[in-house]
């Protein structure tokens, strides 16, 4: 994929590796070798790596989604983060794993809107219109 350019898979990817990934595994969890990938470079994270289908796209995103269905499953929501990327938020810290759920859910559902908007100017339907499944 063409750097230079987005695409709605590359905000898929960039949910897996700098939602799913970084919060849950990376902050939560403190797995260093995520933490490791966040220091070469984040806006990586927004493009499909080269050879990359978008099969494997959306398989990495489940695999990433049910990693961190274990790190919360295995968390209470009162913990602190075990790690946090102090090299990118010096001054600003989320307390607790129930404040990074919220973050997250914040970010997703912004990131979903961004999709919504992408899909509307694909397909030009929108909910105003009526049911956008009618024949």
């Amino acid at each position: 994929m063409d750097e230079a350019s987005w695409s709605c898979l590359a905000l898929l990817r960039h949910l897996t590796v700098d939602v799913e990934r970084f919060w849950f595994l990376g902050v939560i969890a403190g797995d260093p070798d995520v933490a490791g990938q966040f220091t070469a470079g984040a806006e990586a994270h927004w493009y499909v790596p080269e050879g990359m289908s978008a099969e494997q796209v959306f398989a990495d995103y489940r695999a990433a989604i049910t990693a961190a269905n274990g790190v919360l499953a295995a968390t209470a929501l009162d913990q602190e983060p075990t790690a946090w990327p102090v090299e990118f938020w010096p001054t600003w810290r989320l307390p607790d794993v129930r404040r990074i759920l919220i973050h997250v859910l914040t970010e997703v559902a912004c990131h979903s809107g961004h999709l919504d908007a992408a899909r509307e100017l694909i397909d030009g339907t929108t909910w105003l219109g009526g049911n956008p499944y009618a024949g």
